[in-house]
């Protein structure tokens, strides 16, 4: 061979093999497109996970657990990639990890976290089972298609017929070949409510925010929304959540996607004195993940600004809503989503619907070829002679030559020669069938033709079900920093997360969830940051910086008279205590008399304490105990005596600062003790000790000569 034919030689050969590599190339890309890395519209689920799904179903792991080496084992008859890869998705799907809002299998022993790096043990210590929420995936299973799987040998679902659009239910990830997914979650019942909508309108024009199962903050942006919603792709900011607790801060939410292990390092990667060490805080089971110690209390904004601007307690997460669709990558926005997911439901029930008419047309032709042969009596007792004595094949010739093929039609006589013998004698359940086969097949010729109302009506049953422990995790706001370079110094985080307050016997609690303490005086859900503000029976008002108090743990609280440095006394008494909105209050004291203060003047004042009635002797008219943030229609007040009186509040002249406006004149002069506000665009229903109804009043002059017994009425609303 020449040296040029050797070089023609050679060329041929490697455009063949370039073309081996291109074809391959693409045929590995499709693969890893379709049936590994992305998930399917319909069911929200990759490959691996529908697998393993199918698997626990067919072997019934619904009761008890079974080792997960084992689940890993079976699932590789349907998915040829290792057992390795079958576990790790296996964790994410487990409702210990906590990184799905719908989580699809119950796991026993360490299967890690969302929150944490901390790997999961390995798959020889852990159990699992299916999940009850798997209900809602398995029940339609006739409406989808069964193909074969890679070796031809068993069969598997295409797809689940998961009753609500998982996809945007459940957060998903993926990199395929010259594809992306990054696909956020959406509060299960604001998407089942989308499905109700599109059913009702045909279209989508309601706008849903994302729902991530690590709660914090989502930061509401009206334009990237709409992206999301149209297109499929946009902006989500997302924000930790986070308790100011005197020197420190408390970080009880991480962004979707974030870890404490990487932001522990990322906050101690900054090149700041204010930051003293930021640590990963295990406090056994309680809210908070991590805690940042400050170098001072004054350096606590500073700190929060600085690690919201420059790591990750503040990210954007970028959408990319890119799914199957009957074998081909699509991106679609979360309206489309609803509009592709709602027309393959249909699909599926018609499909399921169909199946079930066609096997129950099926068994009633039996049935009433059975009952022919049972209601014969005399012939149905010389087939039974026969069959005892002959056998089948003889009772075969007997029920062709004794009834007609219209009364046992020729592909029913071996059905009904192969019955058992104690049968013949009532039908046993052919004679229901037969008695009630047409109804039932009427109720499924109209579900049929009324599947949009029945996945209306799924959706309620949905939301019922699970609406209560399918809460919004992710707090939507509003509120965003705008981060400028070297503001450090005048930086000025709120840190606005949710609080309560219990105040008793004098103690405030600042505390993350309601105690549900009866003896508390009042509860006061509000921020952390809030101001509060107090009065007392010496007619001081009083305000409390609530970042300045520590959240309490099984500590009685802040003892307020020794926060505001007050001297006590036996019959010292703080009557009231709220949040202060920066508003006018009405005040309500014990001796009939109305006064105003406006507290707009006051927020920002240094004194924590102020006397706002001079010359009120305190055993004669205190506060009593009430404040009034606007004035509603009508004011109820009842004295010691039982008595009831009320006044339009229209007729109450307003007077600056606190002067008092006499508003009750009492019988007896018999202090207030109590009142009730009430607005009468619904009316007011009365009803006494025993519970029986005394009459609804709409119009207010039904009252005017109203006087009773205030201790007559338990309810007033």
């Amino acid at each position: 061979m020449s040296e040029k034919e050797a070089q023609v030689y050679d060329l041929t050969t490697i455009s063949k093999g370039v073309d081996y590599l291109k074809d391959g190339y693409i045929d590995y890309a499709k693969e890893v497109i379709t049936n590994r890395a992305l998930v399917d519209i319909y069911d929200g689920l990759k490959p691996v996970n529908r697998r393993i799904l199918a698997t626990l179903h067919n072997d019934k792991v619904t009761k008890s657990y079974m080792k997960s080496a084992r689940i890993a084992g079976n699932v590789l008859a349907l998915h040829p990639h290792g057992d390795a890869s079958v576990y790790a998705a296996m964790v994410l799907m487990t409702q210990k990890n906590g990184s799905l809002a719908f989580p699809l299998i119950d796991g026993s022993g360490n299967f890690g976290g969302v929150f944490k790096d901390d790997p999961p043990a390995a798959s020889r210590y852990t159990e699992a089972k299916l999940h009850s929420n798997t209900d809602e995936y398995f029940e339609d299973m006739n409406g989808i298609n069964m193909i074969p799987n890679f070796d031809s040998t068993m069969n598997e679902p295409e797809v689940l017929p998961v009753k609500f659009p998982a996809v945007l239910v459940n957060s998903t990830s993926g990199i395929a070949v010259g594809f992306s997914s990054n696909i956020p979650s959406f509060n299960f019942v604001d998407v089942c409510n989308l499905v109700k909508e599109y059913i009702k309108d045909g279209q989508c024009h309601t706008v849903i925010e994302p729902d991530f199962v690590t709660g914090g903050y989502y930061i509401r942006n009206e334009k990237e929304l709409m992206k999301l919603m149209k297109a499929g792709t946009g902006k989500i900011k997302l924000r930790a959540r986070t308790i100011i607790d005197g020197k420190r801060i408390l970080v009880t939410d991480v962004p979707y996607g974030k870890t404490v292990q990487k932001l522990v390092k990322q906050i101690n990667a900054l090149n700041t004195t204010a930051i003293r060490n930021a640590y990963d805080r295990d406090d056994f089971g309680k809210s908070t993940l991590l805690t940042i110690d400050c170098s001072s209390k004054n350096r606590v904004d500073e700190v929060l600004y600085t690690v919201l601007k420059d790591t990750d307690m503040q990210y954007s997460y970028s959408a990319d809503i890119t799914v199957v669709q009957d074998g081909m990558p699509k991106r679609l926005g979360v309206w489309s989503i609803i509009e592709e997911w709602v027309k393959w439901r249909r699909e599926v029930l018609t499909k399921e619907y169909q199946f079930q008419y066609d096997a129950l047309k099926e068994s009633l032709r039996e049935a009433e070829a059975f009952m022919n042969v049972v209601n014969a009596y005399e012939k149905r007792m010389e087939l039974v002679r026969i069959i005892a004595d002959s056998g089948r094949a003889e009772g075969k010739k007997y029920i062709k030559e004794n009834w007609t093929r219209e009364e046992v039609p020729e592909d029913l006589i071996d059905f009904c020669a192969g019955r058992s013998l104690p049968s013949y004698h009532d039908g046993g359940k052919f004679a229901g069938i037969a008695a009630t086969g047409e109804a039932q097949l009427k109720t499924i010729a109209s579900d049929i033709d009324n599947v949009d109302k029945i996945i209306s009506a799924q959706m309620d049953a949905l939301i019922n079900k699970y609406g209560n422990v399918m809460k919004r995790r992710t707090e939507i706001t509003t509120k965003d920093y705008n981060f400028i370079e070297d503001s450090t110094a005048t930086a000025k985080v709120v840190d606005d997360s949710y609080c309560v307050y219990e105040f008793k016997k004098g103690f405030l609690r600042k505390l993350r969830v309601v105690t549900g303490d009866k003896d508390a005086e009042y509860v006061i859900e509000g921020k952390s940051n809030d101001t509060l503000i107090a009065f007392d029976n010496r007619g001081r008002l009083l305000r409390v910086y609530c970042q300045d108090l520590p959240l309490s743990g099984t500590d009685i609280g802040t003892y307020l008279p020794t926060y505001f440095g007050l001297k006590e006394s036996d019959d010292y008494k703080i009557t009231w205590i709220g949040r202060m909105l920066g508003q006018e209050l009405v005040l309500l004291y014990k001796d009939g008399n109305v006064g105003f203060v406006d507290t707009s003047e006051w927020m920002n004042n240094n004194r924590n304490v102020k006397v706002l009635q001079k010359g009120i002797s305190v055993t004669s008219a205190p506060m009593l105990g009430a404040v009034l943030q606007e004035l509603p229609e009508m004011l109820y007040v009842t004295d010691e005596d039982g008595n009831l009186a009320w006044c339009d509040t229209s007729e109450i002249k307003h007077k600056d600062r606190t002067a008092k406006t006499r508003v009750f004149d009492l019988k007896r002069n018999t202090p207030l003790d109590g009142y009730l506000p009430i607005e009468f665009t619904t009316g007011m229903t009365l009803v006494n000790n025993y519970g029986e109804f005394r009459g609804r009043l709409k119009e207010l002059k039904n009252l005017e000569d109203f006087r009773g017994d205030a201790n007559d009425f338990i309810d007033m609303m």
